[in-house]
């Protein structure tokens, strides 16, 4: 089974996720620990709050036999409309985008795939602390199409125990491991170069 933490992490760089999962290497940063800190109460395993009949629960492990993947819902909130039990997960983020990044929405998706397979039915949203605000997500056949590329890429490379290759991009900016997986390289003094292979 994958960890849809995991999933996130392969759609974001899949040679993070290479040293992270297959490597065993996890460093903080500032970001990292800002994003823990945000979770914190929505890791308690508690039940938060209800408010209109609705019971938001912390901590809960969702989980897809037929996708092979599980995790925790930051928050499932649940409650009876007549005589059905309905459900929507809510993923919280310490930060607001402008846009969605491809592997936060993925997340989403998964928890909501899980949650879909063990309730009959659910809905999905995104929690920005930051902003206190709340996005509802739809998904379509991209999304399905994405998550199982994503499962199958994981997959594959737990397989053959091979890394993918680093790739420079601007997520490399705030990630924790930057400096083990690309160190900066001291750029030789092309001058002095040239004079001690003319001397």
């Amino acid at each position: 089974m994958i960890p849809i933490r995991a999933l996130q992490h392969y759609l974001y760089c899949p040679h993070r996720w290479a040293v992270l999962y297959l490597g065993g290497e996890w460093r903080d940063n500032a970001l990292t620990v800002r994003a823990n800190i945000a979770h914190e109460r929505v890791h308690s395993g508690k039940t938060l709050d209800v408010r209109g009949g609705v019971k938001a629960l912390s901590g809960i492990t969702l989980y897809s036999r037929a996708l092979g993947i599980y995790g925790k819902a930051d928050i499932l909130e649940v409650w009876q409309d007549g005589e059905k039990t309905r459900v929507r997960t809510v993923e919280y983020k310490p930060s607001k985008r402008a846009v969605i990044s491809p592997a936060d929405r993925l997340q989403a998706y998964a928890q909501f795939r899980c949650a879909q397979e063990m309730f009959g039915s659910a809905e999905a949203c995104i929690y920005y602390a930051d902003a206190r605000q709340r996005v509802t997500l739809s998904f379509d056949k991209e999304d399905e199409r994405l998550l199982l590329e994503v499962i199958n890429g994981i997959n594959e490379c737990e397989q053959n125990g091979a890394y993918p290759p680093p790739r420079r991009f601007d997520g490399c900016n705030g990630c924790s491991i930057a400096d083990s997986c690309m160190p900066k390289v001291k750029i030789p003094d092309i001058r002095k170069t040239i004079e001690e292979v003319n001397a």
